[in-house]
């Protein structure tokens, strides 16, 4: 199948036994390994993508001038706006034309975004690191799924990846019933999509008196979590909760672990920023600011100090997963 034959890839497997090894780097070692994939992004983009060729040079910097944290925020913030504009001069120029896939977001700041992925390679990569936080539930990507998700189609099962695929747009009187009888059917190892949808199809088998056994965990995105929420669905489905949180620009990835609600950033993911309104960042314990990141997997179109609009609060807290 397709979701098989990615495991098998190069890509996932580099990538996965990357991510094993970076979950139990040290502060100074994630420092240094991000600092190398920053350096190595900048003479990548410079060397090979038009618009920051053109951008550093009007910054009058070079990747040579750039040696410390501080000189990398003197380059220029990039949003979603300047993404929109600049679209074919953000491709990397030493890619094939076949290496090329088009994508695009799916809106939910406000503006859809279409811009360009490495085909074949970019979801085994991304898959590596999903794989991770489904097994940190004793979970696996081939376990039987249901993904509440928005999509127009009220329900399709994908045999490829043994997901029952439910929409959440269509959450009437008239399907919730069937959605139930299909989820029943299919005895899912593991839910996962918006808390919202899943929240409101717990209530609605409560409501009616609907039980789910065997359900091992339940993987949240695409929205802020609720402490009600999690509360609940624990309660309710008695399965732990997990959150994720990432975009389509693949420029930064997190996820909630074992035995804490606090996101964890995958360290070779990206490289993430916290900026308060002034532009400068956060450090202290609490404090809250917008998320800016640079991707290391988005080469063949670079997202370099990119503007997600998503805001997170900074802690230095050491989890107790280590």
């Amino acid at each position: 199948t397709v979701l098989t034959t990615l495991f098998y890839h190069s890509s996932f497997q580099k990538t996965y036994d990357s991510v094993k090894r970076s979950e139990q780097w040290s502060t100074e070692e994630i420092a240094r390994y991000q600092w190398q994939q920053l350096i190595r992004l900048l003479h990548h983009a410079y060397h090979h993508v038009p618009y920051y060729k053109k951008l550093l040079t009007a910054s009058q910097l070079t990747p040579g001038d750039i040696t410390s944290l501080q000189d990398f925020q003197r380059i220029p913030l990039l949003s979603k706006e300047t993404v929109q504009a600049h679209e074919k001069e953000l491709k990397a120029t030493n890619y094939p034309p076949s290496a090329f896939e088009q994508t695009n977001t799916g809106g939910s700041t406000g503006l859809s975004l279409r811009f360009y992925i490495e085909k074949g390679a970019w979801f085994a990569k991304h898959l590596a690191y999903l794989t991770i936080l489904l097994e940190r539930a004793n979970c696996h990507a081939l376990d039987t799924s249901v993904q509440l998700i928005g999509r127009e189609k009220p329900w399709e099962y994908r045999a490829f990846s043994r997901t029952l695929v439910l929409s959440s747009y269509q959450m009437t009187e008239e399907n919730l019933p069937r959605y139930v009888e299909k989820i029943r059917r299919l005895r899912p190892a593991y839910f996962i999509g918006y808390p919202s949808a899943i929240t409101m199809l717990a209530g609605y088998m409560k409501q009616h008196s609907m039980d789910l056994k065997g359900l091992k965990a339940i993987f949240c995105f695409g929205e802020t979590i609720y402490d009600w929420q999690r509360e609940f669905l624990e309660s309710y489905y008695r399965c732990r909760v997990h959150s994720q949180y990432g975009q389509r620009e693949q420029c930064v990835f997190a996820g909630t672990c074992e035995t804490s609600n606090a996101y964890h950033l995958f360290p070779d993911y990206g490289f993430a920023e916290l900026l308060d309104r002034d532009g400068q960042p956060v450090t202290k314990e609490g404090e809250s600011g917008e998320i800016v990141a640079t991707g290391f997997h988005t080469g063949i179109f670079p997202f370099i100090r990119y503007k997600t609009g998503d805001i997170a609060t900074y802690t230095s807290h050491e989890c107790e997963c280590g």
